[in-house]
């Protein structure tokens, strides 16, 4: 499997193929390959969630914590951070843009303050690529359920509600545009 197909495989139905994704981006993290940041991030959490799963099988328990326990001694946590992770919401490959955002929803919905990187993730609501706006439009649909400020967004939620080509794009737009709306009132009305 080549790297970008396994980009591409961290995203697959089968958690297997995810898990074999997941052990080849890391085992190149490990050898110094310079890779996307958001890629690493999302082999971390899938390596993470398989090795303390108690359901999984101890093998595969045991490989996964093998690799993260690996991982952390090589610095993946200075690789992985909110910031490098949203400087990919510029890269060249959609696939990788697409991670980007997931991965900061995973760390919105961890509670980490992800607000610096709304700018960027507005500029890819109007991505060429129907997968990252999908994204993109999710993601201020989970920051507006965790009440960021995205008063700056709306007319850009508004232009993707309207003029998105893709029905989900717009179903999501308008869901974060009602959250706001929530938001702005219960503000209002308790202060």
């Amino acid at each position: 499997m080549k790297l970008i197909e396994a980009y591409s495989a961290l995203r697959h139905f089968d958690s297997d193929v995810k898990w074999s994704a997941s052990r080849l981006i890391i085992h190149e993290f490990l050898k110094g390959k310079t890779l996307p940041s958001s890629a690493v991030a999302m082999a971390f959490n899938i390596m993470n969630g398989r090795a303390f799963d108690p359901a999984e099988e101890q093998n595969v328990r045991n490989i996964s914590q093998d690799y993260l326990e690996k991982a952390i001694d090589a610095g993946i946590e200075k690789i992985a951070t909110i910031d490098s992770v949203a400087k990919d919401l510029k890269a060249k490959e959609p696939i990788i843009r697409i991670l980007a955002i997931e991965n900061l929803i995973i760390a919105c919905e961890y509670d980490n303050d992800i607000s610096r990187t709304i700018p960027g993730i507005e500029k890819t609501l109007k991505d060429s690529d129907l997968g990252v706006r999908r994204n993109a439009a999710f993601a201020f649909v989970i920051m507006s359920e965790h009440g960021y400020d995205l008063s700056a967004d709306i007319k850009a939620l508004e232009s993707a509600a309207k003029n998105d080509p893709d029905a989900q794009v717009k179903k999501s737009a308008r869901t974060a545009i009602e959250n706001i709306e929530k938001e702005k009132e219960r503000k209002k009305d308790y202060g």
